[in-house]
């Protein structure tokens, strides 16, 4: 598998980061995972043709994570690649249909109701699925109801997880337990906790607590920039950890 960065921020404008997020490539697929303002661009910038994503998953419907659904509709709309010609597979936790045909309301029916270039299917916590040679299994999280986290199995061993927005809890334990690499929130300095998101020392325990590999830190807001995340996760976690940066790849 391999990783891409897209964007590591959140929804506070920010010249660093862009609004989350994340390209997964297994075997044939390329699943985008959420996608804030900007993900096309990002895309773009990353040399990947948006056109050969086949699968896009979310976490949850704030705007941050889901505002360019609309702009790659429309694209895939009018853009004549021959790449397109392959259905465009949409997942979500329940709600995500009414997500889309609330934007076929919105946009014009193009978006659903006359568009049969994708599919949706609603997830739930503790449904499991097949995506490029991957078992996916969904995690429940701490942060919108029905909001999930996704934790990835390749046919080698390999584990990825992606925690989405979540405040901490131990279900988060099942979600990160022995990942090669975790991408996993972390909004907030400890001093400044606000409710439905993470802080250092709240990740690096859960982290710790199952045995991550390697922890990249995501969603992180402008206030994130004026400490160091880095030696707080120290004294609680033992594993590598990094800062997820815009662009940049990691091999899984």
């Amino acid at each position: 598998m391999k990783l891409i960065i897209l964007g590591s921020g959140s929804c506070v404008p920010s010249k660093r980061r862009a609004p989350s997020g994340y390209l997964l490539e297994s075997g044939d697929d390329k699943i985008l995972l959420d996608g804030g303002s900007g993900t096309l661009r990002q895309i773009a910038k990353a040399g990947i043709n948006y056109s050969s994503i086949q699968t896009i998953m979310y976490t949850h419907f704030h705007v941050d994570h889901t505002a360019e659904l609309l702009p790659l509709l429309f694209a895939r709309k009018h853009d004549p690649s021959p790449l397109l010609s392959k259905k465009l597979n949409i997942y979500g936790p329940e709600g995500m249909l009414e997500h889309i045909i609330r934007l076929d309301g919105f946009a014009g029916s193009w978006v659903y109701k006359d568009n049969d270039s994708i599919t949706i299917k609603e997830l739930k916590a503790k449904d499991e699925i097949i995506l490029g040679g991957c078992r996916v299994s969904c995690h429940s999280t701490y942060h919108q109801p029905n909001s999930l986290g996704y934790r990835f199995r390749s046919d080698s061993g390999k584990i990825f997880s992606y925690t989405g927005d979540t405040d901490t809890g131990d279900r988060l334990i099942s979600l990160l337990k022995d990942a090669d690499i975790a991408v996993a929130e972390c909004s907030f300095p400890d001093s400044s906790k606000v409710k439905g998101h993470m802080t250092p020392s709240e990740i690096a325990q859960i982290a710790e607590s199952a045995n991550v590999k390697k922890l990249l830190l995501t969603h992180m807001y402008p206030e994130m920039d004026s400490i160091d995340p880095i030696s707080v996760i120290n004294e609680y976690f033992k594993g590598i950890v990094e800062l997820a940066e815009d662009l940049n790849e990691y091999q899984i």
